[in-house]
């Protein structure tokens, strides 16, 4: 989806499975969504915008994130999630060495 500049809000809410109605209120209520408007008023969203969306949606849908907490989060910039990417790759190259070193010691 990301060949164009701008989106629709009805574009960006296909894309997201997010309802428009939703949209608007995470803008007003979040404040961290800023899509530009065109000469008539209407909402142009950019990838960035909608990838944003789709995080936000992430915290209150998946993590059930309070109002509160998404602000810190999403300027965060997701820290907590690397840290968790991290330990899992260290936990498969433990496994891969244990099982090299019980080859090794046959």
């Amino acid at each position: 989806m990301n060949t164009k500049l701008f989106y629709s809000i009805q574009e960006v809410s296909e894309y997201t499975q997010v309802p428009p109605y939703t949209i608007r209120y995470w803008e007003r209520q979040h404040n961290l969504i800023h899509p530009e408007k065109d000469s008539r008023g209407r909402r142009r969203y950019s990838y960035a915008d909608l990838e944003l969306i789709k995080r936000i949606k992430e915290l209150i849908y998946d993590k059930k994130y309070k109002a509160k907490g998404i602000k810190d989060k999403i300027k965060e910039g997701g820290k907590e999630e690397n840290l968790e990417t991290i330990k899992d790759t260290m936990n498969l190259v433990k496994k891969e060495l244990e099982s090299i070193l019980e080859i090794v010691n046959r």
